[in-house]
């Protein structure tokens, strides 16, 4: 329980036990994210949030215990993957997941164009998530996206040169200014 949390946390003596302290704590904290994403879960899923006037159920827990925006929103997007990924849920709630992988993981799973694909991962990710550390889990993912959503590169790139523009505007002093705002190869060539 929470004292055994306390006794042990004033008194770890070695690197042995102050390793294995952080370790613990560390599953502890994941599967109490898990229940809180359960309960967001619940809560929409209920419509809970209802009575109290609340537009969803992010809402209301982000209102309830003062969370920011955003961390709300990274549970959010959590809870709608957990709903398509029953394994990546079940390695956070065992503890063996960690909150930053999940939050990686939710933000290619909110994308259109890869979900379908991605969702049908969840075993392969859950593992790879559970084993490897933050900075290479990353690296591959971002990888995995790049291959996945080659449209999205084009997208991006078309929207820039789309959104291209140029404005000059004189100064008091007579002198111009130039704001303009280019394409990758324009912009590229023009450095």
């Amino acid at each position: 329980g929470d004292s055994e949390i306390r006794i042990t946390y004033a008194g770890p003596n070695d690197i042995s036990a102050a390793l294995e302290l952080t370790r613990r704590v560390e599953r502890l904290s994941r599967k109490v994210l898990a229940v809180q994403i359960g309960v967001l879960g619940a809560v929409e899923e209920r419509q809970l949030h209802r009575p109290d006037g609340h537009a969803s159920g992010r809402v209301f827990v982000e209102h309830a215990n003062h969370l920011s925006e955003p961390y709300a929103k990274r549970r959010d997007r959590a809870r709608r993957m957990f709903a398509d990924m029953p394994a990546v849920a079940a390695g956070l709630a065992a503890g063996l997941i960690g909150p930053c992988q999940i939050d990686r993981m939710s933000r290619v799973y909110v994308n259109p164009r890869v979900q379908a694909e991605f969702v049908a991962l969840d075993g392969q990710l859950a593992i790879l998530a559970a084993a490897l550390d933050y900075p290479d889990f990353d690296k591959r993912l971002t990888n995995w996206v790049r291959e996945a959503d080659e449209d999205g590169t084009a997208d991006r790139s078309r929207r820039c040169q789309e959104n291209r523009r140029a404005r000059m505007t004189q100064d008091f002093d007579g002198g111009w200014e130039l704001l303009a705002r280019f394409g990758g190869l324009t912009g590229a060539q023009m450095h």
